[in-house]
């Protein structure tokens, strides 16, 4: 028997599939049970008894895990990924906050209570985290590292290696050429040097690959993305154990926003975290997964380009690399709207494929 918990929304939610969104029921059930009745369908009769029996309205929403899903009667249960990251988003700042105030008092009893322990005193902090279901991620990765990290990620990447090149690191040019002369010092030289530059470039200075680079560099990567990518990174590294493993591993704390640095410069940090991610996503998109069929089919006759490189490639390795967006500082969030998604009559995304696919590889356990 399933417990609940209704949480009255204090605004309406907006989503693709209802004007509004009451309230959110939160159930303690096993995601396998969940499954069952999402197999069954609205129109059974089990399932109509445990939407009562539940208190389950057609516009409210039911949260499992903090997953939130939709309870249409047309798909039945279909996952709302935006408002599932909004609810682990504030459930992690609440980890956080706990964390930190946990920290705070173990040093104060280790400070005034001469008598306890520093052992003690971390005992205590255990205690109040375990009281507040607080999980540490498992760690899969184990071994030191080498000396030359890159060597040992791309060894350890397998048959996934070709992400190194396919989904290279982000990296600002200097604005100087390598000899130290900027490519504009010509308009500043003799009239012979200067008149033949501006012949050779038929009267513009071309824009060349290094210029292309910065501007997307300094559009994209802002404190702003930066500091919401972290927001990101923290709530993956919950749901994806192994990504705070391989940041720790490299030397990088996962809290800070050198850990965005990281992802989107450091190659052996990107390789390792889109390794990760990528044969996530090849368990996850399977035909029978909600994913749209672009991605699950990941065919190589229909391939996107990427926005920074201009190279073509398959869908998967796309929303793999948009998903390190999210993580490395280059995305901007809050522009995504309900008319940005639509979906199958059997829920199956249709629009929005490789968004929907970054963020689920990113949010989901």
């Amino acid at each position: 028997m399933s417990t609940t918990k209704i949480e009255q929304n204090s605004e309406s939610h907006k989503s693709p599939e209802h004007e509004s969104v009451g309230r959110d029921v939160v159930l303690s059930i096993s995601d396998e049970e969940l499954r069952i009745y999402d197999q069954l369908g609205p129109e059974d009769s089990t399932v109509k008894k445990w939407l009562a029996e539940n208190g389950i309205g057609k516009n409210d929403r039911i949260v499992v895990n903090n997953t939130v899903y939709i309870a249409k009667p047309g798909d039945f249960l279909t996952r709302d990924l935006a408002a599932t990251q909004e609810r682990t988003l504030a459930a992690a700042r609440t980890i956080v906050d706990l964390e930190a105030a946990v920290d705070k008092h173990t040093d104060a009893i280790a400070e005034h209570e001469p008598g306890i322990s520093e052992e003690l005193a971390d005992d205590v902090g255990e205690v109040a985290l375990d009281a507040a279901e607080v999980e540490e991620p498992d760690s899969e990765i184990t071994g030191p590292l080498k000396a030359n990290e890159l060597q040992q990620s791309i060894e350890a990447a397998g048959p996934y290696v070709y992400l190194k090149d396919a989904l290279p690191p982000v990296v600002r040019p200097s604005d100087e050429h390598d000899e130290g002369e900027s490519k504009y010092d010509f308009l500043f030289a003799d009239d012979a040097t200067y008149n033949a530059k501006m012949q050779e470039f038929g009267q513009y200075v071309p824009e060349t690959e290094e210029d292309k680079q910065r501007a997307y560099y300094d559009k994209y990567v802002t404190e702003e993305n930066r500091q919401s990518s972290l927001e990101s990174l923290v709530l993956s590294y919950r749901a994806n154990p192994q990504l705070r493993t391989i940041l720790e591993k490299h030397g990088v704390s996962p809290d800070t926003v050198e850990a965005v640095d990281a992802i989107r410069e450091n190659a052996a940090v990107r390789l390792d975290v889109a390794v990760v991610l990528a044969r996530k996503l090849d368990r996850m998109a399977i035909p029978d997964s909600d994913f749209g069929w672009r991605v699950v089919e990941n065919s190589r006759g229909n391939l996107k380009v990427d926005p920074l490189t201009g190279k073509r490639m398959d869908s998967r390795t796309y929303a793999v690399g948009m998903a390190l967006k999210m993580l490395d500082g280059e995305f901007v969030e809050g522009l995504d709207k309900p008319s940005d998604y639509l979906y199958e009559d059997d829920g199956r995304v249709k629009m929005g494929q490789h968004r929907h696919a970054a963020r689920a590889i990113l949010m989901s356990s």
